[in-house]
């Protein structure tokens, strides 16, 4: 019998899936919790005990509205609830179980760091938006317990059991009030490019409400599918898919789905020092470094079980028959057990500093630089 007091523990949290905890972080995060909604509207969820000392006006408490679990119900997927229709994709067990997929990739490529961006200091306050199942908040609250973190989503799927310094709230990020103070030292933001209806004014809300000399950093998958010799034909199935894919997101509002270049949008808002590191990630394991052979069985599956999402409401807005979706998703599963076509997938880590000096010029282009691993 393991007897180290570092063993992982199982903790069910309700989201679909169970969550590793050290016997110590568990102690932790055994609390009574609830809900309320604070004056500016949003939904919020926490550890009651710590509320009052946690620098958000989270005060105000009143009963939650029903919407917020109320969830949409489509495609024998489920949807949220709050601000029905804002999101195309799911929020049930599957989805959440391919979040926290995504989340260990992200990390893997990263070599265990939650962020890249080159804070000096430990950041005091910091914020997710977009947070999810709330993982990567949660690993954040653990790793800087004196920080004050604070995780953002449409859907209340995060645990109900959390860090004394870890609040998550249900929130619409695009909305024109904040909400939440301005004096961050981090906006993080994961797989969130490409589902803003505008990137652009997200990004000047971040700077607007970051501290002199914090961060902003995304890290994405780029929804599209590369190769580097002649492998992957021109009628690839799982390219066809994502192309369509992509065109259901436009359709449905998210017209830089995939297209904007985050390097060129940071630098327009005023961030100094951008940084994209992009990381190459196969899918299959074709490749012999043994890593990515790894990560690269990973992302198969991560495509795999990605299709049912696309295929619903995106698929749909493109007006494709049934027939013709159940016969692409039939061939892109065909093609992924094919490990003679080399493809792959793009991860971006981009990150830029709002300079400590707000007078700096906000449209230079200087300083900032791309590579690709």
């Amino acid at each position: 019998m393991n007897t180290d007091t570092d063993s992982v523990i199982s903790f069910s949290t309700g989201t679909g899936h169970d969550r590793p905890l050290t016997p110590s972080s568990w102690a932790d995060l055994e609390t009574d919790s609830y809900e309320w909604i604070n004056d500016k509207g949003s939904v919020c969820h926490g550890p009651e005990t710590d509320v009052d000392s946690v620098d958000f006006d989270t005060q105000s408490h009143t009963s939650i509205s029903p919407s917020v679990h109320s969830y949409e119900h489509q495609h024998d997927r489920r949807y949220h609830g709050y601000k029905r229709g804002r999101y195309p994709l799911p929020n049930d067990a599957q989805e959440q179980s391919l979040d926290e997929l995504k989340h260990y990739i992200m990390l893997e490529l990263a070599n265990g760091q939650l962020f890249m961006s080159d804070l000096d200091v430990i950041p005091t306050k910091v914020i997710d938006v977009g947070t999810g199942t709330g993982t990567w908040a949660i690993d954040l609250a653990d790793k800087y317990p004196n920080s004050s973190i604070v995780g953002t989503d449409l859907s209340p799927i995060q645990p109900s059991a959390l860090p004394p310094n870890c609040h998550m709230f249900v929130d619409d990020c695009e909305e024109e009030d904040w909400g939440f103070e301005d004096d961050f030292d981090l906006v993080h933001f994961r797989n969130m490019a490409w589902t803003l209806y505008n990137l652009d004014e997200m990004l000047n809300k971040a700077y607007t409400n970051l501290n002199p000399g914090g961060w902003v950093e995304f890290q994405e998958f780029l929804p599209q599918i590369f190769c580097d010799d002649d492998t992957m034909k021109a009628d690839d199935p799982l390219q066809a898919f994502t192309q369509i894919s992509a065109d259901g997101m436009r359709k449905l509002g998210y017209r830089s789905f995939g297209s904007q270049d985050l390097v060129e949008s940071l630098n327009n808002s005023g961030f100094t020092d951008v940084q994209c590191v992009t990381k190459k990630v196969p899918i299959g394991t074709w490749t012999a470094d043994q890593k990515l052979k790894y990560l690269g069985g990973l992302m198969q599956t991560v495509v795999e079980e990605s299709l049912s999402a696309y295929l619903a409401k995106p698929f749909a807005a493109t007006g494709i028959s049934p027939n013709e979706r159940n016969g692409l998703v039939s061939n892109v599963k065909s093609s992924l057990q094919d490990h003679r076509i080399h493809r792959y997938v793009k991860v971006q880590f981009c990150y830029g500093q709002k300079p400590e000096d707000e007078d700096e010029y906000r449209s230079t282009f200087d300083g900032s630089s791309s590579r690709e691993i």
